[in-house]
């Protein structure tokens, strides 16, 4: 891992954290795609039999959805550690940085849910990289 940022998609960030605490947060690598997760609210079916109609009703739950992206793999300490974290069943802080947004930064904690490597093409001048996904534990912050 190292303390330099990568930009993607259009300047996002994507750093993590052991901590959580100001000033912890680093990048893991060179991001490709970042397919960052929904906020999503957890819905009520109030459907009964005396109902004609599904009847559905908002909850005070709000989750949010499995996310994922892609990783450059070469020149990075970047299988060892995910793989590491996915293992070790670690849940780490990590945070999103969307630039020119009211609220820019989005801060949640996860677990690497899968990791797989992405075909490997000799042919190709592309370097190799990983889809990684995470999943969010529980509460997440926007700052």
């Amino acid at each position: 891992m190292t303390d330099s940022t990568y930009p993607v998609n259009h300047g996002v960030q994507l750093l993590m954290s052991t901590s959580g605490s100001s000033g912890s947060f680093v990048s893991i690598g060179i991001i490709d795609n970042l397919v960052p997760p929904e906020i999503k609210n957890a819905n009520v079916d109030f459907t009964n039999h005396a109902t004609t109609v599904k009847v559905m009703r908002p909850s005070s739950v709000t989750e949010l959805t499995e996310m994922e992206f892609q990783v450059v793999l070469s020149g990075s300490p970047v299988v060892s550690t995910l793989t590491g974290l996915q293992t070790n069943k670690t849940i780490n802080y990590w945070k999103i940085i969307y630039p020119n947004v009211a609220s820019t930064t989005l801060m949640f904690q996860a677990f690497v849910n899968s990791f797989k490597v992405n075909n490997a093409n000799a042919k190709s001048e592309a370097p190799l990289d990983a889809k990684v996904k995470l999943q969010p534990t529980d509460s997440f912050a926007w700052s």
